[in-house]
């Protein structure tokens, strides 16, 4: 994707978002993902920007792995707004700012793996599996803080709020429960890991029984694109599902249903050679790092031993040409995380972040990744069809 092939408002945004690491764009402080959980909340209260019908159903559909190119190509009968997505563009920080509102620096669940709220050890925010803590360094606790979701928001209008959460329901329950707080969980989840063609089919009578069942109810539902998106890119069939996506919305619009659809990030092409596999994981070793490595896919960070910082630091950078090496001080003075806040306080002490396809992401053979800040990553769609 270049700025140049971008719709004035897309490349404006992206102009807006720049940070100084070429080729990287840090999140916008108003167009980000916090605008799908407000544009919900506003809609309710007829302030737009969704036009809700006396029915007032909405249906609104999180696509996992759907950038705002690509939605430019399929969602062609919808009201288009591009966003930029959050750092690390992965899952859980994306989707729970969208329906908490607050940055990932401040809900805490900064990507994959990081930091344990005891500050001893590392998580994994999707399994709740725990690794390290036998270290004797003092410990960094970062209590999580519990958040308002606009599930709760509407709750407490009386307005009902329903999540057919799909995937999501195999997440860890701490982060299923904070995502989803004060909705009403229903359906099952639909056929793992099938063409997309299908997946859509299925996802299209799921969603139709669910309108057919609440039809003045606001349906929140994940859609997996990005399991097929890592092996096989945005290929025809991805392409043919989200072109049924939009022939869906058009219907639910027509027959008095709003949707709304966005999407967490969009994914880049991965290829890291042998050697900078090799140097990554000479550098994460037990010899040099009081903890395991944390972060997720396009970005990852290091807790090295106080007295090895600056030399793993040095060595990275001169190793890893498609990759910005940093610390989570500078991480913050360029404006991705706030400094002080328990989101950098989760990170580790060195942070990498890829510019390129060569970069040490946790599966080599995954073809497309994300959770750096290229545009191809954050830039994200916001998709809207009012029935009012």
């Amino acid at each position: 994707m270049t700025m140049e092939a971008l719709p004035d408002e897309a490349a404006d945004l992206l102009g807006r978002s720049a940070s100084s690491l070429d080729g990287l764009y840090r999140p916008h402080p108003e167009r980000n993902l916090a605008a799908i959980g407000d544009a919900v909340v506003r809609s309710y209260r007829d302030e737009g920007p969704i036009t809700l019908s006396p029915r007032r159903g909405l249906v609104v559909v999180a696509v996992d792995g759907f950038g705002y190119s690509r939605a430019l190509a399929t969602l062609t009968s919808a009201r288009l707004s591009p966003l930029v997505s959050e750092f690390p563009t992965t899952t859980i920080p994306c989707l729970m700012t969208s329906v908490t509102g607050e940055p990932a620096h401040r809900h805490g669940f900064i990507g994959v793996q990081y930091l344990h709220a005891d500050g001893r050890k590392l998580v994994n925010c999707h399994d709740g599996t725990t690794t390290g803590g036998t270290e004797p360094e003092a410990a960094r606790p970062t209590p999580t803080p519990t958040l308002t979701t606009i599930f709760d928001t509407l709750a407490g209008s009386e307005i009902p709020a329903v999540v057919l959460p799909n995937e999501l329901a195999w997440l860890h329950a701490d982060v299923r429960d904070r995502l989803l707080h004060g909705a009403e969980l229903a359906g099952s989840a639909l056929p793992a890991k099938i063409d997309p063609v299908d997946l859509m089919s299925a996802f299209a009578d799921q969603i139709t029984t669910a309108v057919a069942a609440r039809p003045d109810a606001m349906i929140w539902v994940y859609l997996d694109l990005d399991s097929h998106i890592h092996a096989h890119g945005f290929d025809q069939r991805a392409a043919a599902a989200m072109t049924a996506l939009d022939e869906l919305a058009r219907r639910l619009r027509d027959g008095g249903t709003s949707v709304l659809v966005f999407s967490d990030h969009g994914l880049a092409r991965s290829a890291p050679s042998p050697e900078t596999t090799a140097a990554w994981e000479a550098a994460a070793s037990e010899r040099w790092c009081r903890l395991p490595p944390g972060g997720a896919g396009r970005v990852r960070w290091l807790y090295p031993r106080p007295e090895h910082a600056d030399r793993l630091t040095d060595l990275l950078a001169r190793q890893l040409a498609e990759a910005v090496v940093i610390s989570s001080e500078q991480l913050a003075e360029l404006g991705f995380v706030a400094a002080g806040s328990i989101g950098q306080r989760r990170l580790g002490e060195i942070i990498l972040i890829a510019t390129g396809a060569d970069f040490p992401v946790p599966d080599a053979a995954t073809a497309y990744e994300h959770g750096s800040m290229t545009a191809e990553e954050v830039l994200v769609p916001m998709a809207i069809w009012s029935a009012g």
